[in-house]
């Protein structure tokens, strides 16, 4: 579990809402806190090229990696970061067509140093740097909280088309997907019963963004034509309390 720590930092992630909402990759939930951990850091007029230097210890808090001279955490940061460094994933650009962006274009690692940098790849550099507008912000600490790495998905996914403005005003926002699509968004779709995925999934997901959010509650609702579900509606609403 993620380190008091790193919790309370008030750093943020930002994301354009087209790698949200148009990308597809599965990542396991420690790849994904990684992640987080390092897009949190780029600040608004960063230059693109600019590399990202932190301590193995703040990263490996906010991954819930126990970190000790006696533990195997550089081994495992090493994976971790190296699976990021490696993997590529699909997106649909602007212009409707299938492309692949990689995360990451360089990753060291000083272990006498006890630190870590990366650098982020040219090809995600639009999705992540200088946005202006359709964008996505959210506090790091939020994610870092989840157990489930659906939960992730799903709390950024719902964030990204949720139009704050509204539910600051009292109007409740209501998104939907049908299942199948909801499956590809989340990488849900090693799960082919319906009902496993509902409790698993949705269900543990929205439990958890309940909890931890600061941003929206959430709750759903299943349309059902016979016995087959068409589509799954999410309601989205200010948080009834702060945590």
């Amino acid at each position: 579990m993620p380190g008091k720590g790193a919790q309370d930092r008030n750093y943020y992630v930002v994301k354009s809402n087209a790698l949200i909402q148009k990308s597809r990759f599965s990542l396991s939930l420690q790849a994904q806190r990684c992640l987080l951990f390092a897009i949190s850091r780029i600040k608004f007029n960063d230059d693109p090229s600019t590399e990202y230097t932190f301590r193995i210890s703040e990263i490996c808090d906010a991954c819930g990696i126990e970190y000790s001279t006696h533990s195997n955490y550089y081994n495992i940061m090493k994976a971790e970061l190296k699976a990021l460094r490696d993997n590529s994933i699909w997106i649909t650009n602007a212009e409707g067509k299938e492309e692949t962006v990689s995360w990451f274009s360089k990753v060291k690692m000083n272990k006498g140093q006890g630190t870590v940098s990366v650098k982020f790849d040219e090809t995600i550099q639009d999705y992540l740097f200088l946005l202006q507008n359709k964008y996505t912000q959210y506090k790091l600490s939020t994610p870092l909280a989840f157990k489930s790495k659906y939960s992730i998905r799903l709390y950024e996914l719902l964030l990204s088309y949720t139009k704050k403005s509204e539910i600051e005003n009292g109007r409740e926002n209501e998104i939907y997907f049908s299942p199948d699509e909801l499956k590809e968004r989340l990488d849900g779709q090693n799960y082919t019963k319906f009902y496993d995925f509902r409790r698993f999934v949705i269900e543990k997901s929205i439990e958890e963004i309940n909890q931890y959010s600061e941003d929206i509650n959430v709750s759903y609702t299943c349309e059902y034509k016979g016995k087959q579900i068409q589509q799954v509606f999410f309601y989205i609403n200010l948080p009834q309390t702060k945590h």
